[in-house]
């Protein structure tokens, strides 16, 4: 038994002593490692990662107002606006003067549409970190949400004309636009296009809700008719979506995600239209490429598909040009005909409640003709 228990005696104390280890709390250098790959993983937008990482570090360290915050912003990017509010809130309660917390709740109230709460979160941020740029960006972004929630009304008008080859009469066309935000998060629009093509006239009338489901997703329907219809459609329906993806920070900015399908209804065939697209901001926002696929379906040819690019580029506040090429379907009297096109045109903002756009298409049409287009667009809010 002596022997026994002189082994038996060191045994036990290593198993405890090991014990301990394991239940000891973590060291402030293990939270911090922590604290650093979870902000690392924050920047290079592994947003979970970067969500589960400072949980964990705000867990062991529960008093360190960086970790709440740094966890806050990395909330925010995964979509978890609840969570990161209480993050945010949690790191004004340890430190009131936290600047970054009161910007970060600032952004969230933007983000929901809150413009009171995000103008006084801003006003302390403001106080405490006066020369701040992210206070300053924020602001005008408030004051401008501000400005357009009190235009309601938009008015848009179109028009356009059309140089065929072959000798082939001109196309005319005109569009008129009117919309009203009826609450935050719907609007409401009705529109008419007059079109003529080889001495046809036909008029089609739109309605169209769109709907904002939160500020990163938004869907939309629309139905619309042309009486007595020659070449646009009878009848026409449609349903689409469109989601917003990461936060923009840095060059690489957000990507919106969208798709819609439609259906068509012609003197002679029926048409259904499937549009996913993908836009992708770059540089702050200010130039982005949107690519879309157009996929087809006719009664009478069957499924056909293509796609249409486009890029933006924002030269200043006031002034965007674009450019784009298509090797997409061209619907044109019901009839899809595989077509070439390329475009380019200006933006101006004449105003900050008037804007026009001017473009100029050119298109290749399949065993048809080629088509020089050009448009003018304005857009009035009030």
């Amino acid at each position: 038994m002596p022997a026994v228990a002189k082994f038996a005696f060191p045994i036990v104390w290593t198993f405890l002593v090991l014990g301990l280890l394991f239940l000891a709390p973590a060291g402030a250098g293990q939270v911090d490692e922590m604290y650093r790959a979870g902000v690392t993983a924050r920047l290079e937008q592994r947003f979970d990662e970067a969500a589960g990482l400072l949980a964990r570090a705000s867990r062991l360290q529960p008093e360190n107002a960086d970790i709440w915050v740094q966890l806050g912003f990395a909330l925010s990017a995964a979509g978890q606006w609840q969570e990161a509010r209480a993050a945010f809130e949690q790191a004004v309660m340890l430190a009131p003067a936290y600047a970054d917390a009161h910007r970060g709740l600032a952004r969230l109230a933007f983000w929901r549409g809150d413009l009171d709460e995000a103008g006084q979160r801003l006003a302390t941020a403001r106080a405490l970190d006066p020369r701040n740029e992210e206070t300053a960006l924020l602001e005008r972004q408030v004051a401008l949400a501000r400005a357009a929630s009190d235009r309601s009304w938009r008015l848009d008008i179109g028009a356009s004309a059309s140089d065929l080859s072959d000798a082939l009469p001109s196309w005319k066309e005109g569009s008129v636009r009117l919309s009203r935000k009826v609450s935050p998060d719907v609007r409401l629009a009705a529109a008419v296009r007059a079109a003529e093509r080889f001495g046809a006239s036909d008029s089609y009338f739109e309605a169209r809700l769109d709907y904002q489901l939160d500020p990163k997703i938004r869907a939309w329907l629309f139905a619309g008719s042309t009486p007595s219809a020659d070449f646009l459609p009878e009848t026409a329906l449609g349903v689409g979506a469109s989601v917003k993806a990461g936060d923009g920070k840095g060059w690489l900015g957000p990507a919106v995600l969208s798709g819609e399908i439609a259906y068509f209804h012609y003197r002679d065939d029926d048409v259904v239209r499937l549009n996913p697209a993908v836009q992708l901001y770059l540089f702050q926002g200010r130039a982005w490429v949107t690519l879309h696929a157009i996929i087809t379906s006719s009664a009478k040819a069957g499924w056909t598909g293509g796609h249409v690019a486009r890029g933006d580029l924002q030269l200043n506040d006031r002034l965007r040009i674009f450019v784009g090429h298509g090797d997409a379907p061209d619907l044109s009297d019901g009839q899809i005909i595989p077509s070439r096109s390329l475009f380019g045109g200006i933006a101006l903002a004449i105003s900050d409640r008037v804007s026009a756009v001017l473009s100029l298409t050119r298109t290749e049409l399949k065993g048809a003709y080629r088509r020089n287009d050009a448009g003018l667009a304005i857009a009035v809010e009030f």
